[in-house]
């Protein structure tokens, strides 16, 4: 199947089809990996309510990664520094990436999206 990265660039909205855009991939068997840039690390925190009365919360698809075998989900490490100077109210399996790793997985993906 197809290895495919997902970069997220802006703030959760209160319809969250990248993340479930995610699992869906990772049903079929794809290889997904997330990157967060900028706002998009918004979808990492923790504790999150949804966005819209019955709406699903960002941080609870987000948990749900790792059962679907999302387990590359990586954040740029200056965008955190800019907002906070640890990681402690970030869901735990997200990872730090340098701009060169970032670059990396762009290039060595199949597809690339962005939101």
């Amino acid at each position: 199947m197809a290895d495919i990265c997902i970069l997220l660039t802006t703030a959760p909205t209160p319809d969250p089809e990248p993340a479930e855009l995610a699992l869906a991939l990772a049903t079929f068997d794809h290889s997904v990996q997330i990157i967060c840039l900028g706002a998009g690390i918004g979808w990492l925190h923790k504790n999150q309510s949804s966005r819209k009365d019955g709406g699903k919360s960002p941080d609870k698809l987000m948990k749900a990664f790792p059962m679907y075998d999302i387990e590359k989900v990586g954040f740029r490490t200056e965008d955190l520094m800019q907002i906070a100077s640890t990681t402690e109210h970030l869901i735990s399996f997200a990872q730090p990436m340098s701009d060169e790793a970032i670059t990396s997985a762009i290039s060595n993906a199949q597809h690339c999206l962005s939101f």
